[in-house]
């Protein structure tokens, strides 16, 4: 697995917030990035840190794209299951199969903390093109 930084989209964000919806560090943009919405591109997602909560906080992750960088008509491509407290244990990859045909030119990721406020937690997610070679991800 190849990651470059003009791909990542978070690299360790910090995402100990109260339940709400994160945009991520980072917008790709698939031209500077030399890369064809039209090609098999997979989001990669992992959590770098365990995700902690008093509560039963939820993960869901969403990918946005639009054609203007400021996102002012973006549009939902796909969006992860909502993921248990339980499941977001550091190391836990989970990845978006392929960017639609319909992705414009910008992407970025949207975090959704639900139920309730986390205490600690980080995340790195970047586009790539292939999974390492014996990788399993969910």
């Amino acid at each position: 697995m190849y990651l470059d930084a003009q791909t990542m989209f978070s690299d360790d964000q910090d995402i100990s917030q109260i339940a709400g919806t994160y945009i991520s560090t980072n917008v790709v943009d698939l031209s500077a990035a030399g890369l064809d919405a039209g090609e098999p591109i997979h989001v990669w997602i992992q959590m770098t840190e365990t995700l902690a909560s008093a509560g039963a906080a939820t993960l869901s992750i969403g990918v946005y794209t639009d054609s203007d960088e400021a996102f002012g008509t973006e549009v939902l491509l796909v969006g992860s299951a909502t993921l248990a407290l339980a499941t977001c244990v550091a190391g836990y990859q989970c990845a978006i199969n392929c960017l639609p045909r319909n992705t414009d030119q910008y992407v970025r990721l949207k975090y959704t903390i639900g139920t309730a406020t986390t205490t600690a937690g980080t995340i790195s997610a970047g586009l790539i093109v292939d999974n390492q070679a014996g990788e399993h991800v969910n």
